[in-house]
């Protein structure tokens, strides 16, 4: 019979003992196994063989086919509430085991939530505007001689003729601002005159509220911005001037021009790059509607039709910057297209996506500081990370503990457990500490987000709806299986003689294992700690880098009408008086408020445009801010400063002027269709200052008296003298409100201003700092696992080299040396990923630190002291231990 089961075709029986019900494999293969012997001996071997195919296919049908799921329901619940009985017990058994797994896991999942609500934020910015996926801005990139540079405003002339060239697009706005320090007048039921100062101020069209969705209170969004002077006020900011009463139909002043409010929107979501408090209709201001493509610029924004496609659309913009752009720069810069291109200029425009602006490395949102991908993708690593350190620790402590188990499966297997009912019930164990762990990490983190709020200035919500209830189950399975498989495969592979005589030894594997995540553990660790280290290195150094003028102990007040500057002069002489203060001036530019304007200039008699920076400061502003003279003189009182002007260093370099005190520049603007041109003499030379953010190269910078525009200022600068307090403040707003009694007096200080910049940086540190501490306390878990189940398994070796003569300097180095080489390795491994992740970080700075040796120093030297600390009190327990305890049982 054996004989002829050899001939049979091999696949056909497969087959079959695949398919039939166990109970009748044995009786039904001897049958067709007897009919092919007998087939193959009354007919040939190859026919034989082909009806022993047809046979076992005939066999294929119900009542002989094996059913796909078994019929045991009742017994698979009633092994699960066993499993699930046993492991309660048997985690009430190890209570400190059970605590300190359960706290480690909570403290990674809490930590991991965390970070995903505040990416989930990041990524959120944008997308509550209706048909947010068909929005996209325009912006401008520009390449010269001196490289590319992208930037997030384009010539506001545009909007109207792609709307009207360009059947893609459905509809377009032009936005232009933010505005600060604006002065708004209310006249309240009182018939009295009150004052606001008001901040992110807008300019738009009468499209703006068909791209951006925002829902309406009062008025109509559709014709709200379409008369001149018109105004639509946010909630928040109708509250603040008209208190409950509906707006509509009232008057303000804005900037001393009378306007109507036409309506009242909701305020733009908090995870908006648009944000505001109110807005003017661009009609009102008369150059909106001239057609200009060189200098004046806005955010323009377009909304796509549904099968509208912008890589295609971009492809036909080459046309615009021909027809519209190049000619104006012919004529505004006098000089041809032809030349202009052969310098190596071009300029491009292009569709980005309205959800994509927040996180673009440019800032392209333009309105507020935008976020960090970089950053953003560093947290998704951080937070991913941790939680498999956690489980990387569940795994280590179950591993570490299995001697003490070895007995209990022993027992279980001799009573007749098989190995798969062993593996489900440690599984259930880890489900049960898992299910636990995300309860308190959910709790962890409930209790953790107000302070995670404030620390990181994001107002994150977490809600218990169905869908989270669901995710949160589905992270239980994922992480009692992550976490549980290993110690489950591990313990249940316990030979039951061997576990029951109590000679369970770990084998090279298991200790490769542990060894390996513990390494692992501290990699991640290595890293978090170097990146934490060079980021906060960098925040260090924005704030306390020589930004070429002193930014601390200056109050800047805001909120001054540059059209009535005769109010301010008697203010500002009174001020200069005070014992406290150092300085004061007026001007229409400070840095990190109104910055700059670009404007084109060349020397005088020659032909060649420069696009050049440029600041206006009234009288002694160089000396509120200690800039540094190099050549020539600073603007004065004592002089008529409007034909002069003050170069940096940069634009003395980027005129290629060798002796500039002296010569003149030639100041070039395109209003209205015609060119006008002003020639200055330059009077003095500064050193470069950081007018822009750090982000940013010190570019050229001209600097121009605001004596040109009659001595106007938007705000006035204040230095104060060391050791000022609360009373200089007290005493500066007495003079104010003796000298301007129904003006608000509203100030900010520089320095606060200035590091306001860098605020996504800052909160990069602070996550990092908070999650790098979290991912050391979890790794700290893990060493002591593998310190616990090291010593465990070394005790009788310890006892024995003590009986020899061993002292215990000589016990605890050996038990500690394997992991200060764990923690070299981690090192060693870790090192260069995290030069790589801090250099691509630190890119994104014109001025940044350097990466040198002893940032690595620190951070292994911490790493060691960590280790020791961890491994210390139980090498020292050890070392310290009676031998006899660990010999008698010998």
């Amino acid at each position: 019979m054996e004989k002829e089961k050899n001939k049979v075709p091999k696949w056909a029986l497969r087959f079959f003992r695949w398919y039939c019900q166990p109970d009748f494999v044995e009786d039904l293969e001897g049958d067709l196994l007897e009919r092919f012997e007998r087939r193959s001996q009354e007919n040939n071997l190859r026919s034989a063989r082909w009806s022993f195919t047809k046979d076992v296919v005939k066999l294929f049908r119900p009542g002989i086919i094996r059913p796909l799921f078994k019929s045991n329901t009742l017994n698979q619940n009633t092994m699960f509430i066993t499993n699930f009985k046993l492991g309660i017990r048997s985690l009430y058994k190890r209570k400190a085991f059970a605590f300190i797994n359960s706290f480690g896991l909570s403290i990674g999942i809490a930590s991991a939530l965390l970070i995903f609500l505040y990416v989930q934020t990041q990524f959120s910015y944008d997308k509550s505007y209706s048909d947010h996926e068909r929005i996209y801005k325009m912006v401008q990139k520009v390449n010269s001689e001196n490289g590319s540079e992208t930037y997030a405003t384009v010539p506001y002339s545009l909007v109207n003729i792609i709307i009207d060239s360009y059947p893609e697009i459905e509809t377009g706005t032009a936005v232009s601002g933010p505005y600060d320090s604006q002065v708004v007048t209310v006249r309240n039921e009182a018939n009295e005159d009150v004052q606001f100062i008001e901040n992110s101020v807008l300019l738009a069209d009468s499209n703006f509220f068909s791209i951006f969705s925002l829902d309406f209170l009062n008025g109509d969004p559709k014709t709200a911005l379409s008369n001149p002077h018109s105004v639509v006020l946010t909630e928040r900011t109708a509250k603040q001037f008209f208190g409950d009463t509906n707006p509509v139909g009232k008057f303000i002043a804005p900037s001393g021009k009378n306007s109507i409010v036409t309506g009242v929107c909701k305020n733009p979501p908090a995870n908006s790059h648009l944000q505001f408090n109110y807005i003017v209709s661009s009609s009102s201001v008369g150059w909106f509607s001239q057609d200009q493509f060189n200098l004046r610029s806005a955010n323009c924004y377009f909304k796509l039709k549904p099968s509208a496609d912008a890589g295609s659309l971009e492809l036909k913009f080459p046309k615009l910057v021909e027809n519209y752009v190049l000619k104006e720069i012919e004529r505004a810069r006098n000089i041809s297209r032809e030349e202009y291109k052969k310098a190596g200029n071009s300029i491009a425009y292009l569709l980005k996506p309205l959800t994509s602006l927040h996180l673009s490395e440019e800032n392209l949102g333009g309105f507020q500081p935008g976020g960090n991908i970089v950053t953003v993708r560093i947290l998704i690593v951080v937070g991913l990370l941790i939680l498999i350190i956690a489980c990387i620790n569940f795994m280590n402590l179950a591993t570490a503990k299995s001697t003490d188990r070895a007995k209990e499966v022993g027992v279980r297997k001799v009573m007749g457990s098989f190995r798969r009912e062993l593996i489900a019930q440690f599984l259930t164990e880890s489900f049960i500490i898992s299910f636990i762990s995300v309860v308190l990490g959910v709790c962890f983190m409930w209790l953790a987000l107000p302070y995670f709020n404030e620390l990181t200035n994001v107002q994150l919500e977490f809600f218990l709806n169905f869908n989270t209830v669901v995710a949160l189950f589905c992270l239980v399975i994922v992480i009692s299986i992550l976490s549980g498989i290993y110690p489950a495969f591990f313990l249940s592979s316990f030979s039951p003689i061997k576990a029951l005589k109590g000679v369970i030894k770990p084998n090279a594997n298991g200790r490769s294992v542990m060894n390996g995540l513990v390494l692992f553990q501290f990699w991640i660790a290595t890293i978090l700690i170097v990146s934490t280290v060079i980021i906060n290195k960098q925040v260090h150094y924005m704030n306390e880098k020589n930004l070429g003028f002193e930014k601390e102990q200056v109050m800047v007040l805001e909120g001054i009408s540059h059209m009535e500057t005769h109010l301010y002069h008697p203010f500002l002489n009174e001020v200069k008086n005070l014992p406290q203060i150092q300085e004061a001036a007026g001007s229409l530019s400070v840095q990190g408020f109104q910055g700059s304007w670009r404007d084109n200039y060349r020397i005088n008699g020659t032909q060649e445009d420069f696009n050049i920076n440029r600041m206006m400061i009234g009288d002694n502003y160089s000396e509120v801010m200690n800039f540094e003279l190099k050549q020539g003189q600073l603007f004065s009182e004592s002089m008529n400063d409007s034909t002069n002007v003050i170069l940096n260093e940069s634009a003395v370099a980027a005129f290629g002027l060798t002796d500039p005190i002296g010569q003149q520049i030639v100041q070039r603007d395109a209003d209205n269709g015609s060119i006008h041109e002003k020639v200055f003499t330059i009077k003095g030379v500064i050193k470069d200052f950081n007018y822009n953010s750090l982000h940013e190269a010190i570019a050229p910078l001209v600097i121009q008296s605001n004596e040109i525009n009659y001595g106007r200022m938007r705000y006035i600068a204040i230095k104060l003298k060391e050791g000022s307090n609360l009373k200089t403040i007290e005493q500066i707003e007495s003079k104010w409100k003796e000298t301007l009694p129904n003006r608000p007096f509203n100030f900010r200080f520089l320095d606060d201003t200035l590091d306001a910049k860098y605020k996504s940086e800052k909160q990069a540190a602070t996550l990092l700092k908070i999650f790098s501490a979290l991912t050391i306390l979890i790794a700290c878990l893990g060493i002591f696992a593998l310190s616990f189940y090291t010593i465990s398994i070394r005790t009788k070796e310890i006892g024995v080299r003590k009986v020899l003569g061993a002292k215990a300097t000589n016990i605890i180095l050996l038990l500690s040396k394997d992991f200060v080489k764990l923690s070299f390795l981690s090192f060693i491994f870790a090192a260069p990923v995290a030069w790589y992740i801090g250099t691509s970080w630190l890119n994104n700075f014109a001025y940044r630190i350097e990466i040198d040796f002893t940032i690595f120093i620190f951070s292994a030297l911490f790493i060691v002291m960590i280790i020791s600390l961890t491994v210390g009190l139980q090498t020292i327990q050890a070392a310290l231990g009676n031998p006899i305890n660990s010999l008698k049982n010998e």
